[in-house]
């Protein structure tokens, strides 16, 4: 790694990393924005993934990353309503809906967990898994076995 590098990368502890920087009023409404896109494409996403579960396609690397979105998405709700509660009220009519429109993406997430939820405790195993030890189980692995299963 060159000086260069070493110096993009390291941050003090305690100090604020360039993400967390306090932002000027467009760019708060901009970045707001933003995070309401990305909300969108998450919750799409989060559904898609959802509708695997039960299904061949459901794998141990498929609720793996519906974990990491899920928790993702969570943070992205946090910063959010942080920078909403930051957001001056200038522009009044601007702010309410970015408000409307976060809070929508909200609910539309928030009931997706609950869904989430309801197909975990359907399916605690992904699919794939418990088909793959299933055939495994049910087949002789040598001629003893086939013997015995007779």
């Amino acid at each position: 790694m060159s000086k260069s590098d070493s110096r993009r990368f390291s941050f003090q502890a305690g100090s604020p990393r360039p993400g967390n920087q306090p932002k000027s009023g467009s760019s708060l409404e901009t970045g707001i924005q933003q995070n309401i896109v990305d909300l969108d494409s998450n919750i799409q996403t989060i559904s898609a993934l959802i509708l695997q579960f039960g299904t061949e396609r459901d794998t141990q690397m498929m609720r793996s990353n519906l974990h990491d979105l899920t928790t993702k998405t969570e943070s992205i709700i946090k910063n959010t309503n942080v920078e909403l509660q930051q957001l001056a009220s200038s522009n009044r009519s601007l702010k309410n809906k970015l408000q409307q429109d976060f809070t929508i993406r909200s609910k539309k997430f928030q009931d997706l967990k609950a869904l989430l939820q309801i197909k975990k405790q359907k399916y605690p195993h992904p699919a794939s898994q418990t088909s793959y030890y299933t055939t495994l189980d049910m087949q002789p692995q040598n001629d003893e076995e086939r013997q015995l299963k007779m």
